[in-house]
């Protein structure tokens, strides 16, 4: 929802989307939840089911997600609105990467809860992002030869989606 957010500011084409802040909000409340379940695990005596390490790496991933999705939220929420150029290109490309990665993370979910084998970390898609810098390429600088912010927050909003698809393979390599 960051980035459906952050999308609707890049151009004037796009299609108006409300802040996500409840979102945001419910991310932070389960965050907590989680992070309060993990010190009454290390707490508990006696053996444990999983390593620490292993459990220690699923927190770490959770955490990750949560934080890229608040990076990519203060991002756009410090964008001014003004909306030039057009960015269409750009935008489809981060949201189909948006996409693909969300539905990774909801296999790796359903996978967990039948106990089924956890799905293969996306591998890093070279192509997209050339793509992905060839859309905003022309968009970079303003007529006034000064950089573009909004085309700047897609390349940073593009590296939040990267780090959490490397985040995959921290997650995978515990499942």
């Amino acid at each position: 929802s960051a980035v459906e957010f952050g999308m609707s500011r890049c151009d004037h084409s796009a299609t108006s989307v409300a802040t996500p802040l409840q979102d945001a909000y419910r991310a932070a409340a389960a965050s907590r939840r989680l992070d309060d379940a993990f010190r009454n695990y290390l707490s508990e005596r006696g053996a444990k089911p999983l390593s620490l390490a292993r459990v220690t790496n699923f927190i770490t991933g959770v955490s990750g997600l949560r934080l890229a999705g608040d990076a990519v939220l203060d991002l756009w929420q410090r964008d001014d609105g003004t909306q030039t150029g057009e960015r269409a290109g750009a935008r489809d490309e981060l949201l189909h990467t948006t996409e693909t990665v969300k539905r990774w993370y909801e296999d790796l979910a359903n996978s967990l809860l039948d106990e089924a084998p956890t799905p293969v970390p996306l591998p890093r898609e070279t192509a997209a992002d050339e793509r992905l810098v060839n859309a905003v390429r022309n968009d970079l600088h303003g007529d006034d030869g000064q950089l573009n912010g909004t085309a700047v927050r897609m390349i940073w909003t593009g590296d939040h989606l990267d780090a959490v698809r490397r985040l995959q393979e921290v997650i995978v390599g515990s499942a």
